[in-house]
This record gives structure tokens, C-alpha cells and sequence, in this order.
């Protein structure tokens, strides 16, 4: 049973945005771009490691994707966390291709050259986190095990490890641990209870992205864009006209305020709508601004429009 589900991350859209609003000659694109597609893999292994969790005994085990928590000093991130009533587990996902050694000594995964952290440090860390965690907040010491899975169809693993396996080994592994914890600890009511406060702890990572890379919001290329050739539009008779492809939408602007949120702020004035959207007439900006469905905070000069961010893709 699903507890939480895992969500398109943050600030995957915040790159995108911000790769859709910079220059083509802005020194940072690549750097940015790069920057998105290491985020875009992860998100992709982690879906592709649902796959195989939709195959888990549903009354044995709650699933929570993508959890962020404090532990009292440090948020800690967890790609999955799976809860039974004998034990916890994490599952860290790595999305690399390629063969991969481990060299226990210097503690570092290698693909050819290029040298990685050693993941099992990290899910050492991340277990220690959460039994502290659980302890405290939950009031209860359960066992915490934790794996590394590399999901990616081209890798190769040139070791071996307890606790480093592919993806499609993850039932097997679980079904070792059930054996090994076969009595309960908890009832079936506790692990509910104990999943919920999880999900209910999770916090969102909020970035300011332009001050991530120091880039200037000054820097950033306005405008509204044509959803069919990406090329600026223009509003003309209640419509986003494309002068390039012929393209007329209603809500194209919808793409611009969304960056606008993600990149300078979740609310906006009149004037800085006008401003970004390149559209003169305060009146029109207005009704589309009201027409979005966010909240209005303040009134008459200083009034801002809440702008929602639409969760899904």
C-alpha cells in the first residue's frame, strides 16, 4: 500500500524553467542544462524502481516515495522507504549506466575515469537518520535496513555487495529480510500510524535556483512562448497570437507565470505581470491574472496575485 506517492521533483522543474528563460549566449545554460538532465536520470530511476515495488505483498509492506525529513540538525532525503511491522528499509536509487567498480578502501564507485561517492556510506548515514528519527518522533526502535539499486538497464556491476544489487533483485532481498524478521514488532495499526507521521513530516525542498547558480533575475528572457514552436507570441483580440507558426491559444501565459513562480516568486504584482508577460494594458493583465484561480493579497497598489503551481506534468 501506497502511503506517498513520489512526485515530479522541485526543482527538475526549476531547472527546466530556467532553461527555457535563459539567453542562448548565457555563460550558466550548460551548466544548467547538465545540471537538469543528472536530475531528470534520478527521477527516471526512481520510477523505474515502482515497477518492481508494484509486485511487493501489499498487506505485508506501506510505501512511502520520495521523503524528506529533520532529523533535529540536517534534512535527509530518502527515495523510498518501505515499513512492515518487523523492520523499516531504504532503497537509494543510482541511475547510471556503464560497468562500475568499488573500491572499499578509498570508498569510491568507478565508471571508467569518472569517480563517484561511495553509496554505501550514504545509506549508512540515511539509516542511522531514520532510526534516530523514529525513535524520537515515533517513540519506537525498530531495525532499520537499507540497499543501494542501480536501475539502469546498461550497468554492470564489477563487485559484489550485501547491500548493492539492480533494481530487479529488490523482491528477492526483502523476501530474505521477511525470514529473518518473522516475528512482529509492531501491530498492523502501529505501522499505519508510523508511515502517516512519516508522510506528514515531509517537507518539500525550497530553493532559491537563481542564487544556487548566482544568476541575475535581470538575466532571464520574458515573454510569453508559443506551447507549438516555442517562439514569442503576442496578445492580440483575447488571444496569444504566434506571428511564426499561426498558432492562437488562450492560455499560453499560463507556462510564463509557472516560470515566473518558480524562479523570482510564488505571487506577483499587475505591473510585474506586465512586465514579464510583455503585455501593456493593465486590465488584461488583471482579468488574466484573476482568471488563474490564486489567491489576491492586499488591495488596490498593493495588490499580488498568488500564482498555484501545477503539480503534475
Amino acid at each position: 500500500m501506497i502511503i506517498k506517492q513520489r512526485q515530479f521533483p522541485h526543482q527538475l522543474r526549476q531547472l527546466e524553467a530556467l532553461h527555457r528563460r535563459l539567453p542562448s549566449h548565457h555563460p550558466k545554460l550548460n551548466l544548467i542544462s547538465e545540471a537538469a538532465a543528472r536530475k531528470w536520470s534520478g527521477y527516471q530511476g526512481e520510477t523505474s524502481l515502482d515497477f518492481h515495488l508494484d509486485f511487493l505483498p501489499p498487506d505485508q509492506y506501506l510505501i512511502l516515495k520520495g521523503l524528506r525529513l529533520f532529523d533535529g540538525k540536517h534534512f535527509f532525503q530518502l527515495d523510498t522507504v518501505l515499513v512492515s511491522r518487523s523492520f523499516l528499509v531504504i532503497l537509494e536509487v543510482k541511475n547510471i549506466s556503464g560497468y562500475l567498480t568499488l573500491d572499499r578502501d578509498i570508498h569510491q564507485l568507478t565508471r571508467q575515469t569518472e569517480g563517484f561517492a561511495d553509496p554505501v556510506i550514504q545509506i549508512d548515514r540515511q539509516q542511522q537518520q531514520l532510526k534516530q528519527w523514529v525513535a524520537e518522533t515515533c517513540e519506537i526502535s525498530l531495525p532499520v535496513e537499507s540497499f543501494v539499486l542501480f536501475t539502469h538497464p546498461k550497468v554492470t556491476l564489477g563487485f559484489t555487495h550485501d547491500r548493492i544489487l539492480k533494481s530487479e533483485g529488490v523482491a528477492y532481498r526483502l523476501k530474505n529480510l521477511m525470514s529473518r524478521y518473522s516475528r512482529p514488532i509492531i501491530s498492523t495499526k502501529q505501522m499505519e500510524k508510523i508511515a502517516r507521521k512519516m508522510a506528514a513530516h515531509h517537507s518539500d525542498l525550497q530553493q532559491d535556483i537563481l542564487l544556487q547558480y548566482e544568476i541575475q533575475a535581470g538575466d532571464l528572457v520574458t515573454g510569453v512562448y508559443c506551447e507549438n514552436c516555442a517562439q514569442n507570441v503576442r496578445w492580440y483580440k483575447k488571444r496569444w497570437h504566434c506571428q511564426a507558426c499561426g498558432t492562437r491559444r488562450l492560455t499560453s501565459h499560463h507556462q510564463a507565470l509557472q516560470d515566473y513562480a518558480l524562479l523570482i516568486s510564488p505571487t506577483i504584482s499587475n505591473r510585474e505581470a506586465r512586465s514579464f508577460l510583455r503585455v501593456e494594458c493593465a486590465q488584461i493583465v488583471k482579468r488574466l491574472l484573476i482568471n488563474l484561480g490564486g489567491n489576491k493579497l492586499g488591495a488596490n497598489k498593493n495588490r499580488t496575485y498568488e500564482i498555484p503551481i501545477t503539480k503534475c506534468r
